[in-house]
């Protein structure tokens, strides 16, 4: 598996795992098209894309799923389902408290 990340007019947002090119091309369509995904109102404007993921993404990736994989059982495989995106772009409120 490798690590992609999803950008909105060049702007990279999210991080996320995928087997290939083709699984990743299609997360943003498994995200935000799909009629049962809970993500479908929240569809961002602009162009979406994905790309292979920078070093730096990786690594972000890596940190913040930690987490999330100890939550899943040992048998579990931390696949490219939308519980295993990791935000890249900072929250306002984060950025508003840390001054």
């Amino acid at each position: 598996m490798k690590t992609y990340t999803i950008v909105v007019d060049g702007v990279p947002v999210a991080a996320f795992r995928a087997r290939d090119d083709t699984e990743a091309v299609g997360m943003p369509v498994q995200l935000w098209g799909l009629h049962d995904s809970p993500f479908r109102d929240h569809k961002p404007k602009g162009e979406i894309t994905t790309r292979p993921s920078t070093i730096a993404e990786r690594e972000k990736w890596t940190r913040m799923s930690v987490p999330c994989e100890e939550a899943h059982d040992e048998e579990d495989e931390v696949d490219s389902s939308p519980d295993s995106l990791v935000p890249l772009v900072e929250d306002e409120e984060e950025n508003a408290e840390n001054g």
